[in-house]
């Protein structure tokens, strides 16, 4: 990542992170310019380990809204506590809940949407591709 006086720059996913069907992530690297202080002080994070993505879709409203801009910490993938995850679901990129299940041989995993609209699910931990977590998110104010 670039680094000029009090900003650093991500990387920012291609295409979106769904929330329903999600976006590939095909095209070209870019990459946005955060605070400094945002990024190394408050969010404790090293920028080469973020990746900027904007949300679309609504299965997970009313937590996360599409155009809102998310960071995901691809360092953090430990599912020891449950969070909002972007994951890769073989389609494209998806913004989700996920919650790893107590007690279950071979480990199992549940998929949650925050939108009562639809239906969680479970994975076996192994089929789901963790790209990282969620850590902050900025928001259009309308």
């Amino acid at each position: 990542p670039v680094t000029r006086g009090g900003y650093v720059h991500i990387e920012v996913l291609p295409t979106y992170a769904g929330m329903g069907g999600g976006g590939t992530g095909d095209g070209d690297v870019s990459f946005v310019a955060f605070s400094r202080d945002l990024i190394e002080l408050e969010l404790r994070a090293d920028p080469g380990d973020l990746l900027a993505m904007i949300a679309e879709g609504n299965s997970m409203e009313p937590h996360f809204f599409g155009g809102d801009q998310i960071l995901v910490h691809k360092g953090k993938r430990s599912l020891a506590q449950p969070g909002a995850f972007c994951l890769w679901d073989g389609d494209g990129h998806v913004i989700k809940y996920l919650e790893r299940l107590p007690n279950t041989n071979p480990p199992r995993v549940r998929v949650i949407s925050a939108n009562g609209m639809y239906s969680a699910h479970e994975l076996l931990l192994e089929e789901i591709n963790i790209v990282g977590r969620v850590i902050w998110l900025g928001r259009r104010v309308q």
